[in-house]
């Protein structure tokens, strides 16, 4: 019979600070930058203890996509009146 995998536990904490510049006007976003730095301790088999520490620096910048054309739909000519 096969056993079942052993449970692995883990912790992990993370903090991190950051800046965004938006444009209110259309809520677009220019420029980001953050910098985290996370760890985490998990618990492998036979008590053995795994950590993994990381520093994380991140940078974008937004674009502003071009207007969608609205298409132009073409009037239908009237019907000319009956004579009746």
């Amino acid at each position: 019979a096969a056993s079942a995998p052993a449970e692995v536990k883990g912790s992990m904490t993370a903090t991190g600070s950051g800046k965004m510049d938006v444009r209110l006007a259309d809520r677009l976003m220019l420029r980001s930058t953050m910098s985290m730095t996370m760890g985490m301790d998990m618990a492998g088999p036979q008590g053995k203890l795994l950590r993994m520490d990381t520093q994380m620096n991140m940078a974008s910048t937004g674009k502003a996509l071009p207007a969608v054309k609205k298409k132009v739909e073409k009037a239908t000519p009237a019907k000319p009146a009956s004579k009746s």
